[in-house]
This record gives structure tokens, C-alpha cells and sequence, in this order.
């Protein structure tokens, strides 16, 4: 009995760590929408050649009409789509703090991504640093 309960402990935590592995997909298009006047709207993606031996990211900040005010990329190194896709998340956020941007909307089409950024409490996650990273950036003034 300890086993079992032991082994259902284990796939809740992983529900709420890897959400992606309940294949519980929902296919929607999508497209840029605008953000409030006032803000600026960041879209962000990472992507990786099969392997993980190439990885890069990037980012393309946009005002509420859609004109493009900067971009970037970088490249992670060797990694994984979820390290590209918060490495693309934090470069993001230190980039529109130093353009002293404080009223921005940061889009991600990484699920995963996100659901860790908005629980906050990850602490044995392998991307816990980033989360906690994020989270300082995203707490500034």
C-alpha cells in the first residue's frame, strides 16, 4: 500500500511539474493581438535542432499598434526547448528593464514555460533557477 500511495504521489507531482506528459493537447490558431495602450507587447520563442545541440531564442518588442520598437536573440547553447524558451523569457524581461520599459505584456507559446513562471513555488524542478529569475525581474519596481 505505501508503494502505490508512493507512486501517486509521484505522478501529481509530475501533473504539476510536466504538465506537457498528460497529453492533454488543445489545438487553437492563433495570431499577435494588441496589448493596452501605454504597454508594450514582447513576444518571445526558443527553438532547438533535434538533439539539443543547437539552441536559439529571441524576441520582438511591439507598442499596442503593432509597430516593432526592438528585437533580439541570443543562443543558449546546447539545450533543451524549455531552456530556450525561458532563457528567451529572461532575456526579455532584462531587456525591457534596461530600456526602462515597466508596462509590459510578454507572450510565450510555451505552456510549460508559463505554468512554471505563474506557480512561482518550484523548487525541485531542473528549471527552478530560471523561475526564480524570472521572478526577481518580474518583482522590480
Amino acid at each position: 500500500m505505501q508503494i502505490c500511495s508512493y507512486v501517486e504521489e509521484i505522478e501529481k507531482c509530475n501533473m504539476l511539474y510536466y504538465p506537457h506528459r498528460n497529453n492533454n493537447y488543445i489545438w487553437k490558431d492563433i495570431g499577435w493581438s494588441a496589448c493596452l495602450e501605454g504597454c508594450v507587447k514582447i513576444n518571445v520563442d526558443g527553438s532547438v535542432i533535434a538533439g539539443g545541440h543547437r539552441a536559439t531564442c529571441g524576441g520582438v518588442f511591439q507598442d499596442f499598434m503593432g509597430i516593432w520598437l526592438a528585437g533580439f536573440s541570443i543562443n543558449p547553447g546546447s539545450s533543451s526547448v524549455l531552456r530556450a524558451e525561458m532563457s528567451a523569457i529572461l532575456a526579455a524581461l532584462e531587456l525591457a528593464w534596461d530600456k526602462k520599459l515597466t508596462k509590459v505584456c510578454i507572450e510565450s507559446d510555451s505552456a510549460v514555460a508559463v505554468h512554471l513562471i505563474n506557480i512561482q513555488k518550484v523548487t525541485n524542478h531542473p528549471f527552478a533557477t530560471y523561475v526564480r529569475k524570472i521572478s526577481v525581474w518580474l518583482n522590480r519596481d
